[in-house]
C-alpha cells in the first residue's frame, strides 16, 4: 500500500505557481490529496496524475469562529484519511493544517515557510501573526524554508528552531524550469513587434502581484524618474491588481502611457522574460524571489530590493543588482546603469543563466524534496 500525502493551501494560485513540479515528483511515491478552497482539478488533469481534490475554505483574514470551524473540519478529515504526511504552505493554512494534523496524530507534518507577512508589520498585528507562525513551528515535525537568509531571519526572531528547520539544496520550493525559460530570440522579436516595441529599445519587466508589499508603487515612481533620462525604454507590468494600485501607478507615471504595456495574470510568464532586457522586483518582503530566478534562467539580469529572500536569488554584481527597499531613486539609478550598458546586461545575464541551471534546476530541487520526505518517514518509507 502506497503512503499518502495531503497538501493544504488556501488558494489554487499557490498550487499552479509553486507546486506543479513538486506534485509530479511526489506522485511517483505517494497517493496525493489536495485541499484548497476552490479549483485544483484543472492542475491535476493537466499533470495527468491521480489525486483527490478536497474543497475546504481557509480564509486569509483572521476570524476566530470561522477559523475554528475550519480547524475542526481539517481534524476530522485527517483522522478519517490517516495520511502519512501533511504538507502546508502559507501562514493560515500552515497554522490550521499543522495543528489539525498534530491533533489527528499525523506522523509527518511539514510546513513550507515562503515569506512572513508580519515582517513588514508593526504593533499588535505583527505580534499576533508572529505568534501564529510560532504555533505552526511547534505543531510541525519539519519546517522547510525556501531561502537561507529567510531561515537566518526566522531563527534570529526566535520563530523556528535550527534543529527543526532547514533549506533544501540552495533554496526555492520548486526550482526553475530552465528549458521553459531559456532565451528565445525568435519569440522575443515576434512579441516585441506585437507590442509595438522596437528591437533596439530597453525593456524592463515588473512581474508580481500589484501590492504595496511587492513594491508596485516604488516601481512606478522609479520608472517615472528613470524615463526622463531614457526616452527609448519601456516598462511591462504583469500581475493581478490585488490592492487596486494600477490607477495610482498610472497617475505617478502620467505622460508615459505610450511606453507602458500592462497585463494581468498570465499562464505564459516565459514570454515576458524573453521579451524583457531586465527584470525588476522592488519588494519589501520575499521568501525566495522565484521571479528573479526565472529572469536568470531566461538570461537577463534582475534588480531587486536588498532584503532576505531576494539576496538568495541574486548574487549582487554577478547576476543582478540590489537597492535599498523603498528607495525608488536608487532603483532608477540602477535601471539607468543597465540601460546604458548592454555589455553589463549580457555579463550579468550569462552568469545568472549558468547559476540557475547548476543550482536551481527544477528536476534537482523536486528530486531533493522527495528524498527529504522519504527520510522523514524513516522505516515507513516505501
Amino acid at each position: 500500500m502506497r503512503p499518502s500525502i495531503c497538501l493544504v493551501m488556501s488558494s489554487p494560485f499557490v498550487l499552479r505557481v509553486f507546486l506543479q513540479p513538486q506534485i509530479t515528483e511526489l506522485a511517483k511515491v505517494f497517493d496525493i490529496t489536495i485541499i484548497t478552497y476552490e479549483g485544483g482539478e484543472d492542475v491535476v488533469e493537466a499533470l495527468n496524475i491521480e489525486a483527490e481534490v478536497k474543497h475546504i475554505k481557509i480564509e486569509r483574514n483572521i476570524s476566530f469562529w470561522r477559523d475554528l470551524m475550519t480547524l475542526i473540519r481539517l481534524y476530522f478529515f485527517f483522522r478519517k484519511k490517516r495520511f502519512s504526511v501533511v504538507q502546508t504552505l502559507t501562514p493560515k493554512p500552515g497554522m490550521l493544517g499543522c495543528v489539525a494534523a498534530w491533533l489527528a496524530r499525523v506522523p509527518v507534518r511539514v510546513h513550507w515557510c515562503l515569506g512572513q507577512v508580519w515582517a513588514t508589520k508593526l504593533g499588535a498585528y505583527r505580534f499576533i501573526l508572529k505568534v501564529a507562525d510560532r504555533l505552526t513551528a511547534l505543531a510541525a515535525t519539519q519546517l522547510f524554508v525556501d531561502s537561507q537568509s529567510q531561515l537566518d531571519f526566522l531563527i534570529a526572531e526566535r520563530v523556528v528552531s535550527p534543529a527543526k528547520a532547514c533549506v533544501i539544496l540552495h533554496g526555492s520550493i520548486c526550482g526553475v524550469d530552465c528549458n521553459r525559460f531559456a532565451p528565445n530570440p525568435e519569440r522575443r522579436a515576434v512579441f516585441r513587434k506585437e507590442l509595438g516595441i522596437p528591437e533596439t529599445s530597453t525593456v524592463f519587466l515588473y512581474m508580481s502581484r500589484l501590492t504595496k508589499d511587492k513594491g508596485a508603487l516604488v516601481m512606478a515612481d522609479a520608472f517615472r524618474l528613470f524615463a526622463s533620462e531614457a526616452k527609448d525604454a519601456f516598462l511591462i507590468i504583469v500581475g493581478p491588481d490585488e490592492e487596486q494600485l494600477l490607477s495610482s501607478m498610472l497617475t505617478v507615471m502620467d505622460g508615459l502611457q505610450d511606453r507602458i504595456r500592462i497585463f494581468g495574470v498570465t499562464s505564459t510568464p516565459e514570454l515576458f522574460f524573453w521579451t524583457a532586457d531586465v527584470s525588476c522586483l522592488p519588494s519589501f518582503r520575499e521568501g525566495f524571489g522565484l521571479v528573479l530566478m526565472n529572469a536568470s534562467a531566461a538570461g537577463i539580469p534582475a534588480i531587486a530590493s536588498r532584503i532576505y529572500g531576494s539576496t538568495d536569488a541574486i548574487v549582487e554584481g554577478q547576476s543582478g543588482l540590489l537597492h535599498s527597499p523603498g528607495h525608488p531613486e536608487e532603483l532608477a539609478e540602477l535601471m539607468l546603469r543597465l540601460h546604458r550598458d548592454p555589455q553589463l546586461r549580457m555579463r550579468l545575464g550569462h552568469f545568472g543563466r549558468t547559476r540557475a541551471v547548476e543550482d536551481f534546476a527544477q528536476e534537482k530541487v523536486t528530486k531533493a524534496v522527495l528524498d527529504r520526505y522519504l527520510d522523514l518517514m524513516g522505516p515507513a518509507a516505501p
